[in-house]
């Protein structure tokens, strides 16, 4: 995970030089691909959530309990597209 990570920050620094900071491209490729990871078919976490949730709770409803955390991973991914320092604000704050 962490290759793939560098090898897209590295991609998106030289495709979007100009538009995106290596930080805001790095910030974008990671939630995208932590995003991914709550979709159905491949959904990762869901299928961890299916094995250490009780048996009396169905996959329809893991499906359903995930759909806030893709909406705000939606807004998250919108809002760095568009405003790039909102992603270098706070490493800007702190120093």
């Amino acid at each position: 995970m962490e290759r793939l990570i560098r090898r897209v920050r590295g991609r998106l620094a030289v495709v979007a030089g100009t538009v995106f900071s290596a930080i805001s491209g790095s910030t974008i490729a990671t939630t995208a691909i932590l995003g991914a990871l709550m979709l159905p078919p491949h959904g990762l976490l869901l299928m961890t959530m299916r094995g250490v949730a009780p048996p009396s709770v169905s996959m329809a409803q893991i499906f359903i309990a995930v759909v806030p955390y893709v909406v705000m991973s939606l807004i998250l991914l919108v809002a760095i597209f568009w405003i790039p320092p909102i992603a270098t604000w706070l490493p800007a704050l702190i120093g």
